[in-house]
């Protein structure tokens, strides 16, 4: 964890980079021998909705230091259900700028919180009748 935060710290330069947040089997102490790596990454400004968007150069830069597979998701385009779980599971690597990743938080447990009467309404109308 501590080379994914050094890694963090010295990419807050470009400007975009507002938090980083270690999340999954790793950051739960879980992992095993198979197991990837997962990173949240929130940027100040959205990335187009493009593949080219996709966070590969991240990817592999972090891959390459910590030499086990790795994802790296941008909490700007994900749903809200991941969102949720980064804040609830994750381990913040890098705060470079807690306004604004305090404003996406707040903003991902709200909307967390609207939608649950409607996942309970669903899981009900899904559930086998028994």
């Amino acid at each position: 964890m501590e080379q994914l935060e050094r890694y963090f710290a010295a990419h807050a330069t470009d400007g975009n980079l507002v938090a980083a947040w270690l999340f999954g089997s790793v950051a739960r102490g879980d992992d095993g021998a198979r197991s990837d790596v997962d990173v949240a990454i929130l940027y100040r400004r959205d990335p187009p909705r493009t593949f080219d968007a996709l966070p590969l150069r991240l990817e592999g830069e972090i891959e390459r230091l910590l030499r086990r597979r790795t994802e790296v998701v941008c909490l700007n385009l994900a749903p809200v259900d991941l969102c949720a779980r980064v804040l609830r599971d994750g381990v913040l690597l890098a705060d470079h700028d807690p306004a604004l990743r305090i404003g996406f938080e707040v903003r991902t447990r709200n909307l967390w919180f609207d939608l649950q009467p409607v996942l309970r309404t669903y899981r009900r109308l899904a559930a086998p009748a028994g």
